[in-house]
């Protein structure tokens, strides 16, 4: 990736929009960025990060406050634009941020962004809608390198440069792991964790079911459990016999019993049947009486049919007789309303008379109805129109009144208008005033929120300082305690041999296999783990107080920042107002703008007023002159109306009032409908008498026909039954006595089923009786008690047989389940070891496991260039090596970073490097990390570093180094920029870009040999 252009505004210090193309400077590799100090150098590199990432190269400008220019007013956005090149396409990566201010101050960021491929001179974006989100993976995509990486590799920035090199082995490790994607060996190794954990849990399961089934059992062993198990089968089956047995004698009892009652209730029902034998027989007599009047019943049965007949006839005809007596009455009834019929025509004739000349008044007052309504129609028009043309005469005064009015009112407004146009004149200067009191005052009011804040931070950092002190304390009694410690180790090494000696394997020392002589362990002996655990007490003492120095560094950077700021607001307020701000100043102008804004709002409002008020002189002018028409109009049709009421008075045929004529013809109205309702009703009465009489003569001829026929069928009949009785030889009034046939029919039942009782009682008797002498008699209590008994030790039994097969069944099914857990922990016990043995290797829970050897690996080739590089640096007096040494307890070895010296020709810390070397050791060694992780990033080829770091610590020979080894880098990077504000590299390196810093914001130029 080479970089083409970047284009920044209202970034960092930098207000006006500032422009660098790459071009005139990638032909000369090396080149320098140089400004003062916070002039806005390291914001170049921000630029670029933000444009693609969308945060600062050095992750301590996170937010868009931060960032944005103090200096810009919120009326320019923030515009970031970086355009590179890579594998010969060009792209493009622009962010932009506006600022807006809600109505209560409150101030709202807007961000927006963009990235695309530059075709032809023609952007074509990637997205429709870009997101940051798609703009940052895309940026990641293309590069190849994520932003922890792109920091390390193109971008070097302030405080993280030396940070690889004196990093821990743990730091080191995170470092190579984000550099180097290692994600994929942690998800590996993750997994396996994960999958031994699970297959160790199977295990555990299946090995806690097992306990749990032994315990179930309240057995220790599956053998103890097979022996009890027998056991429990052996008492089972005889448990089985004696319930067989039980069984039987429950049976018989019960056989018996039954029998045995079964013999009480025959003795009752022979009993029961010896006393109802009796009681028939006294009914005996009875029987034989009824038998007797049956018979005698039955033989008049003959002439019962010639009765019935006679009954029948004789019941009609007197039924008959009735009716036509009843048609008689209504006849005679009829007869006399008929005579009434000549009177009722009369009545009809005189009504209709009436009725005729009724109906002609009718329809003459119906006649001077309709000319009275319209009368009363052209009354009511005439006098609304009268009314309404003395309103009009009235509105038209009203509106000329209104319209005099008005006029004196506008020319009242138009004085007014003038004189607040002239006292706004001076309001222009009064609004640029206030404008700038109100930057002013916030500036003043951030300049006191950072006292607050300032005031916080020095009591912050006075109890910062006070820990400072004590966790130095501690680091010196713990470096005591260790090296105490360490010289008893020294002094007692031969105990730490003696402990591992075996007769008759070799000493580590001479060789010997026989030692007779151990060395005897004393009260000050000290082994190698008690020396490891002071060891990491020191350095957990060490790391506490450098933590704790760098809070403090942190806070005292802070603190000046704090008060760099409070006199730049001050140099700031002065360039604005010229003089110090006050808060009377700024609420006296307020007020004064306040009053002024009134005043305006209120010419404003006049302006408005007086164009109202001659829009309504117009309107009350073309009032006026509808007003006139209309009364012109009025007085015509009032004229007309008059006329028309005058010629429809003579046309009317009575002089009376309205009133009058509508009673009179109200009552006529109801005299007509009265006669036509009366004629009506006589001429139905009429008719209705007519048909009456001519049914009810036809219904007494019928009558009179029909009793004449029952007469005749009831003589026949009589005739009839007389002669059957002669025939039986009985008397008529005989038969009347005789019961009806169902009575008959009830009798010969009851002399049946008495006759079928006796039968049945007396063969039931005889059955029981003989059923009885063949079984002989017991006693039931006893045989119920005895039976009881027998059940419930039947029951006893069944329960015991029941509770115990349970038992033996649940004892068998669980020790199976047992037996088949057992099977399968033996299967799975081997495989289960192999698997953990294979993770605790990857893992390197026994040495150095997959992750930390592969990072090894690439930490050794990273150690390879930096060499070469080192070579050229003070005549390659240092070398870097990788330690092996495990620090502490944590079994984390093979990252640790030491330094050869061969002028001294040993080893030492890198710590113990001086300023200068340990950044020409940094420089080294993160060159060689760039190169490295290009170079296993795909052949990822990045054509561009910039480093922002420590020059000022340097010699001239040791910046003579540095420059060599960085134009060795130009040969493989193409372009190396520098950032600082050290003079000689000026000298040395010809040209660069400059970054000058003003009161109004910085600028760039570029700078030219």
């Amino acid at each position: 990736m080479l970089p083409e252009k970047l284009v920044i505004q209202a970034f960092g210090p930098y207000v006006e929009k500032q422009e660098i193309d790459f071009s005139d400077i990638s032909s000369h590799h090396l080149f320098l960025i140089q400004g003062e100090t916070g002039s806005g150098k390291t914001m170049l590199l921000d630029a670029i990060t933000f444009a693609l990432f969308g945060k600062s190269s050095g992750g301590q400008r996170e937010s868009m406050e931060a960032m944005r220019s103090r200096f810009a007013s919120d009326d320019i956005h923030t515009f970031v634009e970086f355009i590179f090149s890579l594998k010969g396409k060009r792209y493009r990566f622009v962010r932009k941020v506006e600022v807006k201010t809600k109505r209560n101050k409150e101030k709202v960021w807007k961000s927006s962004v963009d990235a695309g491929e530059i075709v032809n001179g023609e952007f074509l974006p990637f997205f429709e809608n870009p997101k940051l989100k798609n703009v940052e993976e895309k940026a990641e995509e293309l590069i190849g390198l994520r932003y922890e990486q792109f920091v390390q590799v193109m971008v070097l920035p302030q405080g993280k440069f030396e940070q690889f090199l004196t990093s821990k082995s743990e730091e080191k490790q995170e470092i190579l792991k984000t550099l180097f994607q290692m994600e994929h060996w942690e998800n590996i190794n993750a997994w396996l964790v994960e999958y031994i954990k699970q297959e160790k849990q199977k295990l555990d399961d299946l090995q806690g079911k097992q306990q749990i089934y032994l315990e179930t059992l309240k057995e220790e062993s599956i053998e103890q459990a097979k022996a009890t198990m027998d056991s429990l089968k052996t008492e089972l089956e005889e448990k089985k016999k004696e319930l067989i047995k039980q069984n039987k004698k429950v049976a018989c009892l019960e056989k018996e019993l039954v029998e045995q009652k079964q013999r009480n209730e025959d003795e009752q029902a022979f009993e029961t049947c010896r006393k109802e034998l009796d009681t028939l027989q006294e009914k005996q007599g009875a029987i034989n009486a009824q038998k007797e009047k049956l018979a005698h019943y039955k033989k008049l049965q003959g002439i019962f049919p010639y009765y019935h007949a006679y009954d029948t006839a004789a019941k009609q005809y007197e039924k008959r007789m009735q009716q036509t007596q009843l048609a008689y009455e209504k006849l005679k009834k009829i007869q006399e309303e008929s005579s009434l019929e000549k009177e009722r025509k009369q009545q009809v004739e005189s009504l209709q008379k009436h009725e005729e000349i009724c109906r002609k008044t009718y329809q003459s007052l119906q006649e001077d109805m309709v000319l009275l309504k319209e009368i009363e129609i052209l009354n009511k028009t005439w006098e609304e129109h009268q009314k309404q043309q003395k309103e009009i005469l009235e509105k038209e005064e009203n509106v000329s009144r209104r319209l005099e009015d008005t006029l004196r009112k506008k020319d009242a407004m138009q004085k007014d208008i003038q004189i607040l146009k002239q006292e706004l004149q001076s309001k222009e200067d009064i609004d640029n005033r206030h404008r700038k009191l109100e930057q002013a005052k916030i500036l003043d009011e951030e300049k006191q929120s950072i006292n607050i804040a300032l005031e916080k931070e020095i009591q912050n950092q006075q109890m910062q300082e006070e820990k400072r002190k004590s966790y130095e304390l501690e680091v010196e009694t713990a470096d005591a305690k260790h090296e105490k410690v360490y010289q008893q180790y020294l002094q007692t090494a031969a105990l730490q041999l003696s402990k591992d000696l075996e007769e008759g394997k070799p000493c580590p020392v001479c060789g010997s296999l026989h030692h007779p002589s151990y060395a005897h362990v004393s009260h000050m002996y000290v082994d190698l783990q008690e020396l490891k655990t002071y060891k990491e007490k020191l350095e957990q003492a060490k790391e506490q107080y450098q933590k704790q120095k760098d809070l403090l560094k942190e806070i005292n950077l802070s603190i000046q920042t704090k008060k760099q700021r409070c006199i730049q607001i001050d140099k700031e307020i002065l360039q604005l107002l010229e003089k110090p701000f006050t808060k009377e100043e700024f609420e006296t102008t307020q007020n004064n703008l306040q009053i002024m804004q009134k005043k305006e709002k209120q010419w404003q409002n006049l302006l408005v007023d007086e164009q109202n008020i001659q829009n309504e002189i117009q309107r009350l002018y073309v009032l006026k002159s509808e007003y006139q028409n209309k009364s012109i109009t009025y007085k015509e049709e009032n004229s007309a109306y008059s006329a028309t009421l005058k010629q429809k008075t003579s046309q009317l045929h009575s002089q009376d009032s309205m009133e009058v004529i509508k009673k009179h013809y109200q009552q006529t109205e109801q005299k007509q409908k009265q006669y036509e309702k009366e004629i009506e009703m006589l001429q139905k009465q009429i008719e209705e008498v007519k048909l009456q009489e001519a049914a009810v003569k036809e219904n007494y001829a019928h009558a009179q026909e029909e009793e004449k026929k029952a007469k005749e069928e009831k003589k026949q009949a009589e005739d009839r039954f007389v002669k059957q009785c002669f025939t039986y030889g009985v008397e008529k009034e005989e038969i009347v006595e005789i019961p009806e046939e169902n009575i008959l029919l009830k009798m010969e039942e009851s002399i049946q089923s008495y006759e079928q009782n006796v039968v049945e009682v007396s063969a039931r008797k005889e059955m029981l009786e003989a059923r009885l002498q063949k079984m002989e008699s017991k006693d039931v209590p006893a045989l119920e008690e005895e039976s009881e008994q027998a059940r419930n030790g039947l029951k006893q039994l069944q329960e015991d047989t029941a509770k115990q097969r349970s038992q033996w069944e649940l004892y068998r099914a669980t020790l199976k389940k047992a037996e088949d857990t057992q099977r399968l922990i033996e299967v799975q016990m081997p495989k289960f070891l192999k698997k953990q043995h294979f993770v605790k290797a990857m893992r390197g829970d026994n040495g150095v496991g997959i992750e930390r050897y592969v990072l090894g690996v690439l930490l050794q080739t990273i150690l390879q260039y930096a060499n070469q590089l080192l070579r050229q640096v003070h005549d390659g007096r240092y070398q870097l090596y990788r330690s092996d040494e495990a620090i502490g307890r944590v079994r984390k070895s093979g990252l640790e970073l030491g330094i050869y010296d061969s002028y001294s020709m040993g080893q030492r810390s890198v710590v113990s490097l001086s300023g200068g070397e340990k950044f020409l050791v940094s420089l080294a060694l993160s060159l060689a990390t760039s190169f490295v992780v290009q170079s296993k990033n795909g052949g990822m080829q990045l054509d561009a570093m910039f480093i922002d770091e420590g020059f000022g610590t340097l010699d001239e020979h040791s910046i003579a180094d540095a420059l060599h080894i960085l134009q060795t880098m130009t040969k493989r990077k193409g372009m190396v920029g520098i950032i600082s504000h050290v003079e000689i590299l000026k000298e040395n390196i010809a040209d660069g870009i400059e970054v000058c810093k003003t009161r109004k914001g910085s600028t760039i130029r570029f700078r030219k040999a």
